[in-house]
């Protein structure tokens, strides 16, 4: 069965975590309403699903969860491909604690290992008079995967065989901290599973808000600017757009690149920096070191140490680059971000190491151009799935090996691969789906079956929402395999291949999904 949006927890122990909430909304036809978890982030903002609708948020006494205070929401702001939104209530509900949001546990560079304990909070019940309890079930991680999404989510189970699930949008609390937010939940083999979306996408959409607020003139209109905004990288120095109410605020303003100090503005004037005014604020322009437009660059006000991690960040991210290489009908197609086609640098484009064309000074050789908003699409015919796309900084010799790269994989059309009960489903994009390739799976080294030219062998294909779907039979599904799925040359019936023989598209154990 495919993951669904939670319901309630209906085990479980009673908790009184300040800090949960229930949120209310209308349904779409006005005729009910439908009630969710939350979490509390400080007096003005609640974190809960997207899915959720929300225009009431309920705080519970800790001492007496039938005693309850309602707050009405101002706005809400979703956080886009993702299952979070961020909450504003209309008037500020203080707290003596929040917790503490964490880093990117999803990220490929610092992953939560599988067997880490955590809690999961929400309300159990119906939802009836905002008369539920709240709930906490222990819970550890199961492992990590790709939502329906595509963005990493984490997976958890109840301890000691449980099955009670949670409530849609409820937090889960990993080492004291904010880790994720409740999305979906399914069922394997009488087990339930439950689906988090990792907290770091909406911090950005968190700092902004927090900001905006903080640095607010109550004589300006209310619709205010961003404190940090503008951020590039230009001549390999960052430029960033200050407000004026930050600039005046006499907090100490430092940006990062890498984690090594920059620059910064404070109460005394600008460091390594030099500044432009503009109306409304001034524009920075920070060159104490070389920065390339692939760096991280973070900004923040310095609350101790003067580092990042003990800083209140405004901005983290890298500014530009490129940004999404996809393929369409035998074309490839490299979105690039404004900040790089404009930073003098040559960028080259190789497939399968063979030159097809670079961009410089916004201008592009022996490519095509799309102009969008952001950045250019940049196009080049002549390519197929499983195809080794190469993006990099060159500036003698024109060769990837040469270059310092900005995107090295292959061309693939695998959108998700994920077990179904006892068998796996491949999902395709559609263009693959009607490319005259041959799509080959494996599961431990072993052929399973394939598709050729719109026939399907030894496994079952067919249309989906956004794509095609490959199903993988059952028989060949046992423990925790391997699944891998690649290009094979030649015809069907030529030769079964292998993994290394073939352009492989996707290798690894997909999470249960069933």
């Amino acid at each position: 069965m495919a993951s669904s949006p939670t319901l309630a927890i209906v085990g479980g122990e009673r908790a009184n975590q300040p800090w949960v909430v229930q949120t209310f909304g209308l349904t779409s036809d006005m005729m009910d309403y439908t009630y969710c978890s939350g979490v509390a982030i400080n007096e003005l903002m609640v974190v809960t699903a997207k899915h959720c609708n929300v225009s009431l948020v309920v705080f519970h006494s800790a001492k007496d969860s039938t005693q309850f205070q309602q707050s009405m929401v101002a706005s809400t702001h979703p956080v886009e491909g993702t299952d979070l939104q961020v909450v504003v209530l209309q008037t500020a509900h203080r707290l003596a604690s929040y917790p503490q949001l964490a880093p990117d546990y999803l990220a490929k560079n610092n992953p939560l290992p599988p067997g880490t304990l955590g809690t999961l909070y929400a309300y159990g019940g119906d939802g009836s008079a905002f008369m539920d309890e709240q709930k906490s079930l222990d819970v550890k991680v199961f492992t990590h995967h790709k939502n329906k999404l595509l963005n990493e989510a984490l997976v958890v189970q109840g301890l000691n065989g449980q099955t009670e699930g949670g409530d849609s949008g409820g937090p889960l609390i990993i080492n004291d901290m904010l880790v994720g937010i409740l999305s979906a939940d399914f069922t394997h083999r009488g087990v339930l599973f439950s689906e988090f979306q990792g907290l770091a996408p909406a911090l950005s959409t968190i700092r902004q808000l927090e900001h905006a607020r903080e640095m607010r003139s109550a004589s300006e209109n209310p619709v205010a600017l961003l404190p940090i905004s503008n951020v590039k990288v230009e001549n390999s120095a960052v430029s960033v757009t200050i407000s004026s109410e930050l600039i005046n605020s006499g907090k100490q303003i430092v940006v990062w690149v890498n984690g090594r100090y920059l620059g910064e503005v404070n109460k005394n004037g600008a460091y390594y920096a030099t500044r432009e005014n503009i109306n409304g604020g001034a524009i920075y322009r920070m060159g104490g070191f070389r920065v390339n437009d692939t760096d991280i660059v973070q900004i923040g006000i310095v609350t101790g140490a003067n580092n990042p991690q003990a800083a209140k960040l405004l901005y983290e991210k890298v500014p530009g680059g490129v940004e999404d290489v996809s393929i369409n009908g035998g074309q490839l197609s490299v979105k690039m971000s404004t900040q790089l086609i404009n930073s003098g640098h040559k960028i080259g484009i190789w497939v399968n190491g063979a030159y097809h064309g670079q961009v410089q000074n916004n201008s592009a050789y022996s490519l095509s151009r799309q102009d969008v908003t952001g950045g250019t699409i940049f196009k080049t015919g002549g390519v197929q799935y499983g195809d080794l796309v190469q993006i990099g900084v060159f500036t003698n010799i024109n060769s990837p090996a040469a270059s310092v790269l900005l995107y090295s994989g292959r061309l693939s059309g695998i959108q998700d691969v994920v077990r179904n009960g006892k068998r796996f489903d491949v999902h395709i994009s559609p263009d693959m789906f009607n490319a005259p390739i041959r799509l080959v799976t494996w599961v431990n080294g072993v052929y399973s079956s394939e598709f050729y030219n719109g026939v399907n062998y030894y496994g079952a294909r067919q249309p989906y929402s956004v794509g095609g779907l490959v199903r993988i039979p059952s028989a060949f599904v046992t423990g925790t395999p391997t699944v891998q799925v690649g290009i094979v040359p030649g015809k069907t019936g030529d030769s079964y291949g292998t993994p290394r023989t073939s352009k492989l598209l996707y290798s690894g154990n997909p999470a249960v999904d069933d």
